[in-house]
């Protein structure tokens, strides 16, 4: 059977009023995370915690002042609660961010825990000036979901010290997305079945221990190429949840063994599912998380969240926020042009399929360089994408991630992010103690872009953006 394109299910009637945001999907929270990454640039990391936990104060409020005309016709009281809520929020987040001191932190527990409790009370018993307890929403659990980071992000912004171990960007999203990808049917009644996501995650790991990968970053990055063809991937168990996860671990060591830092393994493997018949491969876009499914609504919001700080943590936020907006404007210039319909650009760019693509398979660990080439690889992967789409390319976005990082120069990695991919501990130490090792050693690939100051993770790392993804 030829390969064709499956459009998860498309709800025909959505949320009213302002809970119309959430069809907006993953993009919303996205946008959150690249707001907070765009401000905190040369900021230490508790300004950098006070400044995302301002954002989601001021993010929450100016949701409750969008619910704000649909609940003032339910009644004054009920609606200019919502605008004093709005209001409260926005001046405490503005404090924060200029003017964090003990006492502000005390009116964010405050005004947010308020409203937490208030909207859970809702669901149980009828409130004065309201007609009943009311039903879960999706715009309310997403409310909630931000006031409790919020929370969380000011406690600890206000921590003299941490003294928990902070997870890798891998390990963040290696969790992130087993849990989603073995709980997608549950949750969304789309996506695998828990075995066969299973299957596809343990045989990305199996491959990876046999070939030699066999440290717990290394494992975590198997996970994610598991669980992101699991859940992009429909067709035969034997060839989604088998062959294309291992044909994933198989490139990535030939790259890793080339030392070519510019190729998106998982993305070539799910080409390769895609277009070779035998394997009767189909692209699952994932339109899920709708206004009417709070649970799934609240789920996307929250593993958006995560993989955007994974991404973000891994200097990487730029590639995927610029193949975004690229494909967004590309895709309204379609629209404009009447080339296509709103509806057909609205299932895929508000999709979770969307997300994982952008921020899995294209920012993938093994592609580094500075931020400013992987604006441009995500610029150009953006750009192809609508065009193969104007040309009715079958899938796409896929083709074009999967291509456009491949043009890129390759980058040959200096002694110690060589030894951090054999023995990840002695990299590290190396360049902890002897950071001009890396400097001394970097040389450029030959005929390629060079990197001044070392190989592409040094110079992105000297640029203030994450280390080489290989250590622990």
């Amino acid at each position: 059977m030829a390969a064709r394109l499956i459009l998860a299910h498309v709800e025909s009637v959505h949320a009213k009023g302002a809970g119309q945001v959430l069809r907006l999907g993953p993009l919303l929270p996205l946008a959150l995370v690249v707001l907070v990454a765009l401000f905190s640039r040369g900021l230490a990391w508790r300004r950098v915690v006070r400044h995302a936990a301002a954002t989601a104060l001021v993010a929450v409020g100016v949701l409750h002042l969008a619910l704000f005309p649909d609940h003032l016709r339910e009644g004054l009281v009920v609606g200019l609660f919502f605008l004093a809520a709005a209001v409260a929020q926005v001046a405490v987040g503005i404090a924060v961010a200029f003017r964090p001191s003990p006492a502000v932190t005390r009116l964010v527990l405050g005004v947010n825990g308020a409203l937490v409790a208030v909207y859970v009370a809702a669901r149980f018993i009828r409130l004065p000036f309201t007609g009943g307890p009311e039903d879960v929403d999706g715009i309310g659990l997403v409310t909630k979901a931000i006031e409790i980071l919020a929370i969380v992000l000011v406690l600890i912004a206000d921590r003299p010290v941490l003294r928990w171990p902070r997870p890798t960007s891998n390990a963040l999203v290696a969790g992130t997305l087993a849990v989603v990808a073995v709980t997608a049917q549950p949750l969304f009644d789309e996506g695998p079945s828990p075995l066969h996501a299973a299957v596809a995650i343990a045989t990305a790991s199996i491959v990876a221990m046999i070939i030699g990968e066999r440290s717990s970053s290394h494992l975590a990055v198997a996970i994610v190429d598991g669980a992101g063809l699991a859940l992009l991937a429909r067709g035969p168990t034997i060839a989604t949840a088998v062959v294309l996860p291992a044909l994933a671990e198989l490139i990535r060591a030939a790259a890793r063994w080339v030392e070519l830092r510019t190729a998106t393994p998982a993305a070539w493997a799910l080409v390769l599912g895609l277009t070779i018949p035998q394997f009767h491969g189909r692209l699952e876009v994932l339109h899920v998380g709708h206004p009417s499914e709070p649970i799934a609504a609240l789920v996307v919001f929250l593993v958006t969240i995560m993989v955007a700080v994974a991404v973000w943590q891994r200097g990487q936020l730029a590639l995927t926020a610029a193949f975004v907006v690229t494909h967004l404007t590309g895709q309204a210039m379609r629209v404009l042009a009447d080339r296509t319909s709103f509806e057909a650009v609205e299932i895929p760019a508000a999709s979770l399929g969307l997300l994982l693509m952008a921020a899995v398979l294209l920012a993938d660990v093994d592609l580094r360089a500075s931020w400013r080439l992987l604006a441009g690889i995500g610029v150009a992967s953006g750009g192809l994408d609508v065009v193969l789409r104007d040309r009715a390319v079958a899938y796409a976005p896929v083709v074009a991630i999967a291509t456009v990082p491949s043009w890129s120069a390759p980058a040959r990695l200096c002694v110690p992010c060589r030894l951090s991919h054999a023995k990840p501990e002695i990299g590290y130490r190396l360049r902890r103690y002897k950071p001009d090792l890396a400097v001394r050693q970097g040389r450029p690939a030959g005929g390629g872009v060079g990197w001044p100051g070392g190989c592409a993770p040094c110079w992105a790392r000297r640029r203030s953006i994450s280390a080489c993804n290989l250590t622990i």
